[in-house]
């Protein structure tokens, strides 16, 4: 409980630098039940003055206080401390922070998308000791954020408006892509492989890119038999293989227990599948694939497989990709019904002009 009061005290903190016109945040110092120090935010960037709140708390209590003292403190702190706060405050010796707002509910409120970082093992990776405890009072400690500025606004439209910002910028991060980089980057050396050049040049195949933003299954409707059912496969891996097998052999390697994978139903037997794979990052871009696509051959042309990577494609959204990929198919025509659109081709020999 008492983590709380002092939680309250840098939210009042942060409201007051807020109101001054600075970013809302705000620090104390506390040791044995009493407030040593306490700091609010001051930064301006138009000047390049750091000023976080945990940085100006530090400077405050730099030469003031034995390291003893510094020891035996606990650092409250109105948001997680970014990592550059975290080491100024390793420097002073402080070894237990307590903040209100998680880095993860902050960065509702940032124009960019933060990683997500394990800050206590990356203390420990330099040796420092430090104990994070958060968050506290959370859902106090967002609407704080009203007053960011010196102008109060409602917690719901900074929201909307950051996520509109970042859409913004993912998108023109997608418009800028060179995806003949994307490709060697997300699949380095495929033109070495042996089963790759072993391929007949006259063979080429298309890699096919779908933006997730705007996304939506439901602007195209697909009918499939009512008794089809799809969704993330959690049943007998056995059964799975055999689906697999009778589509491909040599994709059965592919499936492992551990695997994401889609599927389409008929009561408790696979019908069509796709595995999901995670093909990383692209200058902060999350890739997914909709990986090794098939469809029982006694249940095709019946419009099952085509749903179901339609209803895999949303799942990868759901998942927080920004891009759902096609890799490595001579059928982008039928993937194009979906949106997909070819942004590569390629034969054995490399990357080739349209």
């Amino acid at each position: 409980m008492h983590h709380e009061n002092y939680i309250r005290q840098c939210y009042d903190l942060a409201i007051s630098a807020g109101r001054k016109g600075f970013d809302t945040f705000g620090a104390l110092l506390v040791r044995n039940g009493q407030v040593l120090e306490s700091a609010e935010n001051t930064a301006d960037y138009e000047r390049g003055f750091f000023g976080h709140a945990e940085f100006n708390l530090v400077h405050l209590c730099a030469n003031r206080y034995s390291d003893d003292v510094l020891r035996e403190s606990t650092l409250y702190t109105s948001c997680a401390p970014c990592e550059r706060c975290l080491c100024a405050i390793a420097s002073l010796g402080v070894r237990q922070v307590v903040y209100g707002v998680s880095w993860e509910k902050f960065s509702r409120l940032t124009p960019f998308d933060a990683p997500s970082i394990d800050r206590e093992a990356l203390l420990r990776q330099l040796g420092i000791e430090m104990h994070l405890t958060g968050p506290v009072l959370e859902d106090e400690g967002m609407r704080v954020f009203e007053w960011w500025g010196g102008e109060h606004r409602p917690l719901a439209e900074l929201i909307a408006e950051m996520d509109a910002i970042r859409a913004q910028n993912r998108a023109d991060a997608i418009a800028r892509l060179d995806y003949a980089d994307v490709f060697s980057h997300i699949q380095p050396g495929f033109f070495e492989k042996d089963y790759i050049r072993a391929l007949p040049p006259e063979h080429i195949f298309d890699e096919q890119v779908l933006p997730l933003s705007d996304y939506d299954p439901a602007a195209l409707p697909i009918p499939v038999p009512a008794h089809i059912t799809y969704g993330r496969y959690t049943g007998d891996h056995a059964a799975l293989l055999e689906a697999v097998r009778a589509v491909d052999e040599d994709w059965a390697q592919w499936f492992r227990p551990d695997s994401r994978t889609f599927v389409a139903l008929d009561g408790d037997k696979v019908v069509s599948f796709c595995l999901l794979d995670d093909f990383g990052e692209y200058e902060g871009l999350r890739i997914g694939a909709p990986g090794c696509v098939g469809t029982v051959p006694a249940y095709r042309k019946q419009g099952i497989g085509l749903r179901m990577i339609q209803l895999a494609t949303q799942v990868l959204k759901a998942d927080g990709y920004d891009l759902s990929w096609i890799h490595y198919t001579h059928v982008g025509h039928w993937y194009a019904r979906l949106g997909y659109r070819t942004v590569v081709r390629w034969n054995c020999r490399g990357v080739v002009s349209e």
